[in-house]
């Protein structure tokens, strides 16, 4: 057997009492309270707050200007294949459609503008605008984006009106 002089892994150093000075690893564990704790906890709860409700706000944002862009997109769809005269009833239902099976329209206070139809070089231009003050308050928690009554949301699609040349 090797003695303890000749083993590698043994200190010939003898230990000296703890005198002062730092206090060892294991003495701070057992003495430690719950103010790391209450510190994350002041600091971590409002920034996981802001950016929870912050993700709710902008994602209602992209999704209110989703519905504008689907919106814009149906009714043009539906004016490219109604006959002139009665095109822009046909952009305005197909616009309310989209609107009535969304999500959009249970909501108490949310509003659109009428959509603008234009008729350009065959073109059918439709623009399906609001403001993000339309939207209820209750989707936008924090009321991160400011001016909200000049925060244009908008859909816009153009569309080639098709002449029929078949002839029955």
């Amino acid at each position: 057997m090797r003695s303890k002089e000749s083993n590698p892994w043994v200190s010939r150093r003898p230990r000296e009492p703890h005198t002062g000075g730092a206090r060892p690893r294991r003495m701070m564990l057992r003495r430690r309270s719950g103010t790391e704790i209450l510190e994350l906890a002041f600091i971590a709860v409002p920034f996981l707050f802001t950016m929870i409700f912050g993700t709710i706000e902008f994602g209602t944002y992209f999704y209110v200007e989703h519905n504008m862009q689907a919106a814009a997109r149906e009714g043009a769809r539906a004016g490219v294949v109604a006959p002139a005269d009665e095109r822009d009833d046909a952009v305005i239902a197909a616009v309310d459609r989209v609107f009535s099976e969304s999500s959009l329209n249970k909501m108490e206070g949310f509003s659109y503008d009428d959509p603008v139809i234009e008729v350009e070089d065959n073109y059918l231009n439709v623009t399906v605008r609001t403001t993000w003050d339309r939207v209820p308050e209750g989707l936008r928690p924090m009321l991160l984006i400011r001016n909200a009554d000049k925060a244009e949301l908008k859909g816009f699609a153009a569309m080639r009106i098709e002449l029929n040349t078949l002839t029955p």
